[in-house]
């Protein structure tokens, strides 16, 4: 069943919750595309091959995962309909590793006093599956963003 994120309200839990990662993403996509996500829900066993998969980590007082995968028809639609200035010489993949970079950084600034933490530098990565950690995420979750399928994974160690 799809539900709009307008519908759920977000607040600042101790651990995250998927569908208020959902939320913070919607703000991220309505900011960079203005376009709108729909939430699928909860991720369910199993790995759908996705080509294009971002992971940022940090590091520090508290340490994480954040995981984004998506297919290549996101990263050229993200690319025309982005509503963020960048330079020509920046290409799609840039342009969507930016974005989940500052992503992950909004959802440590929501989640924890920033101003208690140290995490060190936020850099997204190619990775795949076998790279993610071996524990469950915390929260994992689809969205769909115009017509493009997008999965998020969270770990909080």
């Amino acid at each position: 069943m799809l539900t709009t994120l307008e519908k759920l309200q977000p607040n600042t839990p101790t651990k995250p919750i998927s569908h208020i990662l959902a939320n913070y993403f919607q703000k991220f996509i309505n900011y960079w595309t203005h376009t709108d996500v729909r939430f699928l829900g909860e991720l369910q066993e199993g790995i759908v091959d996705m080509p294009v998969e971002i992971c940022v980590r940090w590091n520090g007082n508290i340490r994480g995962t954040l995981i984004v995968r998506c297919d290549d028809d996101f990263t050229k639609w993200f690319s025309r309909n982005r509503n963020v200035r960048f330079s020509d010489a920046c290409t799609g993949k840039e342009m969507l590793d930016e974005m989940i970079a500052e992503y992950g950084a909004y959802l440590i600034c929501n989640f924890w006093k920033p101003e208690l933490l140290e995490i060190g530098p936020l850099l997204p990565r190619p990775c795949r599956p076998e790279d993610w950690p071996v524990e469950t995420p915390a929260a994992a979750f689809g969205v769909l963003v115009d017509k493009h399928p997008v999965e998020i994974r969270f770990w909080i160690e």
